[in-house]
């Protein structure tokens, strides 16, 4: 669980550093309209998060053995469908950072991390063991993404911040 915990980790940080940065920026400078920033940042990481998914879904195998531990192969497969559902949940996180409804947003932390807790150890418990651990990131990343839809859904508007402006921002912010 350490291994796949440590991948999880640098694919969230990765997210964090650069869309993320860009979805709180973009929607601070555009109020009136943060929810063409929502969905330029969201066809960002669905391509993405679908090539990420691909990649380390078919590549399970090869993970596993540059980690010398083919073991590990069937944990990546699983943690490959968390990579997707996290960066769309980072996307509402950040909106309301951009929105400076910064009450909702740790809401919406304090709800991820209990979750986290909750059914990691819950699935844990059932004798699911590390597949348990694994299926709840997966399940409190999707309580996530549903409590942040749920906090930004009267956010609306039109605007001119694309997917190619937020792409652009993203990789400056993890160059740097």
């Amino acid at each position: 669980f350490g291994i796949i915990n440590a991948v999880l980790t640098v694919f969230e940080v990765t997210i964090a550093a650069s869309i993320a940065r860009g979805v709180s920026k973009f929607v601070a400078e555009n109020e009136a309209s943060p929810r063409t920033v929502i969905n330029g940042a969201f066809i960002i990481q669905a391509v993405s998060g679908i090539f990420i998914f691909a990649a380390v879904f078919f590549g399970a195998d090869l993970i596993a053995d540059l980690l010398q531990d083919h073991g590990l192969s069937g944990y990546f497969r699983m943690l490959a469908f968390l990579i997707p559902v996290t960066g769309l949940a980072i996307v509402y996180e950040s909106s309301l950072n951009g929105i400076r409804a910064f009450g909702r947003q740790a809401v919406l932390i304090l709800v991820f991390h209990i979750s986290r807790l909750v059914w990691v150890l819950s699935f844990v418990v059932m004798g699911l063991a590390v597949k348990g651990a694994i299926l709840g990131l997966i399940v409190a990343d999707i309580t996530r993404l549903f409590v942040g839809r749920y906090f930004c859904r009267e956010l609306g508007g039109k605007g001119s911040i694309g997917p190619m402006k937020l792409l652009e921002f993203g990789v400056q912010m993890c160059a740097l």
